[in-house]
This record gives C-alpha cells, structure tokens and sequence, in this order.
C-alpha cells in the first residue's frame, strides 16, 4: 500500500469531541505510552471511540498506522509514517476548531476527519479520480473506473453520484478540446439518467463539434422531447441548427 503525504491526508477528528466533558470522572486507564497530543490520562472508552472514529473515517484498521507483528500490535511505536501524519491532522484539526470557536462560539459546527475523507484514506472528488484514470490509463479505463467506484460507493457519501457530476466533467473536457472523452462520459451518464435532457443536449453540441451531425440533432429532438421548456436545450437547438424556439 502506498503510504499517503500529509497533502493527500486532510482533517482528521478532534479529539475533543470525543472527550469527558468537564467535571466528568474518567474511568481509570490503561498505562498508556506515547500519547502525544491525546490527554495521557484519558480513559480507555474514550481513547477508544476516538481511534474508532479515525478508522471509521477513513476506512481503515487499526494496522493502517500502528505497527502490528504476528497479530499483535506495538500502539506505542512510531514506525509507520502514517502515524506522524495522523498527529499533524490532529494538531491541524484543533487548530481550525480553536479558530472557529473563536469567531463563532459554541454554536460552530467542528471540523472532524469525515468532514473529507468519508471513508476514504484519500478524499478526492469523484471528478479527480476520474482524470486522474483517463489521463494515466485512457478513457476505457476511466469508465471502469466509474463502475467500480460507484459499485462500491454507490448510497454512501464518499462520491457525488448525481446526474450532474459527469455532466460537469464532461464539460470540463469538452472546454478542454478533448470532445471525444467527453462523449464518452456523457453516454455513461445516460445509462442512469436516461431522461436527463441536460445530458442528451450537452451531449448533441459534443457531436456536432466533431461532425456526428445526424446523431446531435437526434439527441436534440429527444432533449426537447422530454424538457420543452428547457431553455439550455432551446438554445442548444437554436445555435446548433438554427432552429426557431420559445424564447421564454
């Protein structure tokens, strides 16, 4: 496994939050070692909601950063590097909690490490992940890329799985001069969003820019089919076909 940066590592969890409160009695812990920003006398539940709370976050066991030999785990070495990222999240995390407390008070909603990474090790847009796969390995395998992803991830909130999000990158691409890619993505987009006229007539002005004259004007007709009244779609079809529209 490739061992993150601490760019590639966002926020993770105060630790406050899952602190005692104030003038609570902790239960009395373990002889903890190495506890680094973490209070050394925190109790055990409360150390432990914590650790769960990072890998939960980031969809991780506790052997992501901890040093684990033939099933048992030294929690007090630092050898993995992944554990000294943690510790700059954590500091990072406080840090912005503390500023935020003091421009808004109690009533701030805090920074924790699902605020990024919802159950990831690297938070990245679903549109990044993408572009990273097309421009390394081709647009086949960005397309399968999806798949996989949203296979995985699909009814959870790591990826925007919307109608719009492979209709922005596609836009993206398309303002990039690479239609061809873009083309491909928004026909992805059709196969769940089959009455997404925003798609098809994204979809039509790709084509006509690479001269698949016929196939535009057909994705046209069926994007004024299902949205008559969309005025993207109305100036798709005016600009491209010069066709008279409602203006409204």
């Amino acid at each position: 496994m490739t061992t993150p940066t601490i760019a590639s590592i966002l926020v993770f969890m105060t630790a406050a939050t899952a602190l005692p409160t104030p003038g609570q009695q902790p239960q009395e812990p373990e002889s903890y070692k190495n506890l680094q920003i973490l209070p050394k006398d925190i109790a055990t539940d409360s150390l432990h909601a914590v650790m769960s709370a990072y890998a939960s976050s980031m969809g991780v066991r506790c052997s992501y950063c901890h040093v684990q030999t033939r099933g048992n785990r030294d929690f007090a070495a630092d050898d993995k590097a992944t554990k000294h990222i943690t510790r700059s999240m954590m500091r990072l995390t406080n840090d912005i909690n503390a500023t935020l407390r003091a421009e808004g008070g109690d009533g701030i909603v805090p920074v924790d490490c699902v605020t990024c990474h919802h159950g990831v090790t690297v938070p990245r847009t679903l549109q990044t992940v993408l572009l990273q796969t097309l421009h390394s390995d081709g647009i086949d395998a960005a397309i399968g890329r999806y798949r996989q992803v949203r296979d995985e991830f699909y009814g959870r909130s790591t990826y925007d799985f919307g109608e719009t999000s492979l209709s922005d990158l596609a836009g993206n691409l398309s303002r990039s001069k690479d239609e061809y890619a873009a083309i491909e993505f928004l026909r992805l987009n059709l196969e769940f969003f089959p009455e997404s006229s925003l798609t098809l007539a994204q979809l039509a002005g790709c084509l006509h820019r690479i001269g698949a004259m016929s196939e535009a004007r057909m994705r046209l007709d069926e994007a004024l089919r299902l949205d008559p009244d969309s005025r993207f779609v109305q100036r798709q079809m005016r600009e491209l076909f010069g066709d008279p529209a409602d203006p409204r």
